[in-house]
């Protein structure tokens, strides 16, 4: 389990870091546009958390985090346009 993102730029070939707003496993990510969400995923004891962090590449830094419609990990996610989807995963239950 782990709040650390490895962040790799492919035009200077430079590696940086940045962290999660809490250490998750088992969590989704998409990207569209200049963002990149990092959804749900498994707290520790492998709790079910809904924490969606959400990294703005064009700005440098995080959005306030925001919360899925459930707690859950291991979830399915795809991007239609500029709409994102997160459906399934276990809840823990």
């Amino acid at each position: 389990m782990s709040d650390v993102i490895d962040i790799y730029d492919a035009q200077t070939g430079i590696w940086s870091t940045q962290s999660l707003s809490s250490p998750r496993a088992i969590l989704s990510l998409l990207a569209v546009d200049q963002r990149v969400l990092f959804a749900g995923g498994a707290g520790s004891g492998y709790v079910p958390q809904a924490t969606v962090d959400v990294y703005d590449e064009l700005n440098g830094g995080w959005l306030p985090p925001m919360e899925l419609s459930l707690a859950r990990f291991d979830m399915g996610a795809t991007v239609v346009g500029n709409v994102l989807y997160f459906a399934g995963g276990n809840t823990g239950g």
